[in-house]
């Protein structure tokens, strides 16, 4: 067994130190966070930027030197992983170590490891003689884009980056991102984006379904979230090993369920933090979140975006390495407050899944669900409405073309249409364009993010995780002291 692991973070200290304010445009160098923590796989026509790092693996494999990365070989099979990755179960493993006990697993019984990890990260896993396979972590919070050239399939963290390094892309801008773009496609011709729950073949650069593929097992709701919050307790424990983590505290339940799950063994590991944008709603988040942690003695940080001073340049940079706009200000503000103090920002987004926000809020005008590419392309236009729209065929053809690359017909059969758009849509291709933003100030997790904990979930019927009070009630049993707390109080 033969194993490396980097995390050049470490290595280019001397030579590449973060700074926030610049004199002139030629003290601003800043090429390493162009497409920061980022990486590409497959045989270029182009130019991989020089900033990247060459990896010693059997297929062409390359990854910016802030990224952490691991290899491992064990007769023939072998094994890249790439990003924030932690085993909840064992939570003093490495990504060295998770990269050894996949390669261990061998072809057979990697995906059983692999459904118990949680993080931001991609595996590629396989032998010279048949072919090497990508996945991405349970949700795609790790973007990973793919196309094919005369050398054969490749892939990258970025679209800007397969253009830099794979070359003769042509832009076709599809209408609209809001919720990410329709389907699987991308703002270029031939380049796609890679769902969660499916393995890219490297050779071909075709995609094949491995979840969910069997009927998923019924679960009571006590026992998803008794899943749920021990797996990302697990999971903060072994991100808490690494460095300090930084989570984002609201007047909302998401906040609240972080809390529970982190207990109070871990509190005083992290720095929370609320900001104020101008907006009513944010102000709220100010002031529930002070009374929380005055209550908690937690550490909290409070700022104004507006009053972060942020330089412009930053911004580009950000726009450059996202693939639409969420909040690129915002990540530039992350970069000046935070950028110095290696931190680890844990976000809550997945949880919407346990409550089946979807389900909840469309299921009755899509009384079937979105289970084809005709109602998948209605409910996303209307989702997309108060952005512009363009003509529905469009959308229509865009999600066709997923439906039958991904094996959708086939996954329906076991789980929810509202479950799988969300997983492999709504999280995969809006929420993981939200780390590609702020990568400038710092890595991002989250912490329910295990297929594991996902299956789980979905185990619950939809009316039930719509409607009942079991988290709330659960999370008042978890952290006495809030019980009198507002919880989305108006106008949150």
């Amino acid at each position: 067994m033969a194993r490396t692991t980097r995390n050049a973070d470490d290595q280019t200290a001397a030579r590449s130190t973060p700074g926030l304010r610049v004199s002139s445009d030629e003290a601003f160098d800043r090429d390493d966070l162009v497409f920061r923590r980022g990486f590409v796989i497959g045989h270029t026509t182009g130019n991989v930027p020089p900033v990247f790092c060459r990896v010693d693996f059997p297929l062409p494999v390359w990854v910016h030197p802030a990224a952490e990365w691991a290899t491992a070989s064990h007769e023939g099979f072998s094994v890249f992983v790439t990003g924030a990755v932690v085993h909840p179960e064992i939570p003093a493993m490495t990504i060295a170590d998770i990269a050894e006990l996949l390669c261990k697993a061998g072809q057979d019984g990697l995906q059983d490891v692999a459904d118990r990890l949680v993080g931001r990260h991609v595996l590629l896993f396989g032998r010279s003689s048949t072919g090497f396979k990508l996945q991405t972590d349970s949700m795609g919070l790790r973007m990973v884009f793919f196309g094919r050239n005369t050398a054969g399939a490749y892939a990258c963290s970025h679209p800007g980056l397969a253009e830099a390094a794979f070359g003769n892309l042509r832009k076709t801008d599809p209408p609209a991102f809001y919720l990410g773009w329709a389907g699987i496609a991308t703002a270029y011709e031939g380049l796609y984006r890679l769902p969660p729950n499916l393995n890219l073949d490297i050779s071909s650069a075709n995609l094949e379904r491995f979840f969910p593929i069997k009927p998923i097992p019924q679960k009571t709701i006590e026992e998803a979230w008794a899943t749920a919050i021990s797996t990302a307790h697990g999971a903060m424990q072994a991100f808490a090993r690494r460095g300090p983590l930084l989570i984002s505290l609201t007047a909302g339940l998401d906040s609240r369920t972080t809390l529970a799950a982190l207990g109070p063994d871990l509190w005083h590991k992290c720095t929370f933090f609320t900001y104020h944008s101008g907006a009513a709603i944010t102000g709220t988040d100010v002031e529930i979140a002070q009374v929380i942690s005055d209550r908690l003695g937690l550490d909290l940080t409070t700022f104004v975006i507006n009053h972060v001073p942020v330089d412009r340049r930053i911004v580009t940079i950000v726009q450059k390495n996202s693939v639409g706009r969420h909040g690129h200000f915002l990540a530039a503000a992350y970069h000046t407050l935070f950028s110095q103090k290696n931190v680890l920002h844990l976000r809550t987004n997945l949880l919407e899944l346990g409550r089946s926000n979807l389900f909840y809020k469309a299921g009755r005008r899509f009384k079937d669900g979105v289970n084809t590419p005709e109602t998948m392309a209605e409910y996303y236009r209307r989702l997309i409405a108060q952005t512009g729209v363009g003509p529905m065929e469009v959308y229509v053809d865009m999600f066709r073309e997923s439906y039958e690359v991904c094996s959708l017909a086939r996954a329906f059969e076991f789980a929810s249409s509202w479950d799988l758009f969300f997983v492999e849509h709504r999280m995969g291709a809006w929420m993981g364009n939200v780390p590609l933003e702020s990568d400038v100030a710092f890595e991002t997790a989250i912490a329910f993010n295990s297929r594991n904990v996902i299956a789980s979930i979905m185990g619950v019927p939809e009316a039930i995780r719509a409607t009942s009070n079991y988290l709330t009630d659960e999370i008042l049993r978890k952290i006495p002291g809030i019980e009198d707390v507002p919880l989305n109080p108006k106008p949150s």
